[in-house]
C-alpha cells in the first residue's frame, strides 16, 4: 500500500498512541497520536484496503486518514449488517489485506 515508503509507514504505527476508538456498529474510528519526532511525513490520506477479518463474513473496508503527512485516524467499515455490534474493536484480528484504488 506504500510501496517504497512502507517502513517510514510502520515506524509512523510504532510511534503512534491510540487516543480513542469509536465503534458505530457497522464500522468503527480510532483516532490515533503520532510522536512526530520519532518518524518522517509521508502521502497518508486516501490510501486502504480491504481486510478480512475473523467472524465477520465479508470483512472490513479499511480507510486512513491523515493531517500533515501523519496518520491521524483509521477508519473501518463493513459491507452489510451490524458485524461489530457487541464486539470489541481491539480484540479484531485482520488478515490478508486487498489494496484500493
Amino acid at each position: 500500500m506504500f510501496g517504497n515508503e512502507a517502513g517510514k509507514f510502520l515506524d509512523q504505527v510504532n510511534a503512534s498512541k491510540v487516543i480513542d476508538r469509536i465503534n458505530t456498529a457497522h464500522g468503527f474510528y480510532t483516532r490515533v497520536s503520532v510522536d512526530r519526532s520519532l518518524c518522517s511525513p509521508i502521502p497518508v490520506g486516501q490510501k486502504g484496503g480491504s481486510f478480512k477479518v475473523e467472524g465477520i463474513e465479508h470483512g472490513l473496508g479499511v480507510l486512513l486518514w491523515g493531517d500533515d503527512g501523519f496518520l491521524e485516524t483509521v477508519e473501518g467499515y463493513s459491507y452489510g449488517g451490524d458485524p461489530l455490534l457487541d464486539r470489541s474493536l481491539a480484540d479484531l484480528k485482520f488478515s490478508r489485506i486487498e489494496q484500493l484504488g
